[in-house]
């Protein structure tokens, strides 16, 4: 299926991190999520300064979440969370620097901070010098909590853009056991396939991905997109390509 003699390493890397780019937009958690996140007891008092950031983060005033969430570091040096939501509020402010800073700062007041690992890993799979370090925190998540498909989306990519391709295909064949809630992995698979030249295969995954995910626009523009080249091809030989629904 990998026709490496049809692609280079660098063209397999290009797609990936469009990929990537993507990922942070799509697969990033709503603010509206951030609270979900960490099932760990919180003190009363902490839990209360929390709500505060979560609810600026929820009306889309990231700035005043970082503020608020800042506060509850100030107050509450040692917590884990605080650092992790503060992290998390300088991520949907694509300050990726700052988030780092904030995540390794949860992971030193609690290594076992599962949420912190997963999203260190998923901004260091952003850089080609670290993705040996995301793989060792994404992997440590996925042992952890197996059922976590946004972490393994993330793991998958990592293992396409190292060259592991058969590790990337059995993650997001593991994906797709629950691919009823998926429609953008579906997308960012066949993104993979068009790259390495197997269309067909890329064509059923967007037409899975429009089945589960009918307005998603990503989807939609490369079936048209494959649409065009094919009856391109096509119109040499008499033949048309798959109507698109």
């Amino acid at each position: 299926m990998w026709r490496r003699s049809r692609w280079s390493t660098h063209s397999y890397v290009a797609i990936l991190t469009t990929c990537l780019v993507f990922s942070l937009v799509t697969q990033g958690l709503t603010q509206g999520e951030l609270q979900k996140m960490t099932a760990r007891p919180q003190d009363p008092a902490l839990a209360e300064c929390l709500a505060v950031g979560h609810k600026l983060a929820q009306e889309g005033n990231l700035d005043d979440a970082v503020k608020a969430f800042g506060n509850c570091v100030e107050k509450f040096p040692n917590s884990s969370d605080g650092h992790f939501f503060l992290g998390m509020a300088h991520f949907y402010r694509k300050d990726l620097e700052r988030a780092v800073v904030e995540l390794k700062k949860a992971l030193q007041a609690d290594s076992d901070n599962l949420d912190a690992t997963a999203m260190l890993g998923r901004i260091y799979s952003f850089d080609k010098q670290k993705l040996a370090v995301a793989r060792e925190l994404l992997e440590r998540v996925i042992a952890a909590t197996p059922h976590k498909d946004d972490v393994r989306f993330d793991l998958a990519r990592v293992y396409a853009m190292t060259g592991e391709e058969k590790k990337s295909l059995q993650e997001f064949q593991t994906i797709f056991l629950g691919e009823a809630r998926y429609g953008v992995y579906h997308t960012e698979f066949a993104k993979i396939l068009i790259a390495a030249g197997e269309k067909k295969g890329a064509r059923s995954h967007l037409m899975r991905a429009r089945a589960l995910a009918p307005d998603f626009e990503p989807a939609k523009k490369l079936l048209e997109q494959l649409d065009q080249e094919e009856k391109a091809i096509g119109a040499a030989d008499g033949k048309l390509p798959p109507k698109t629904p």
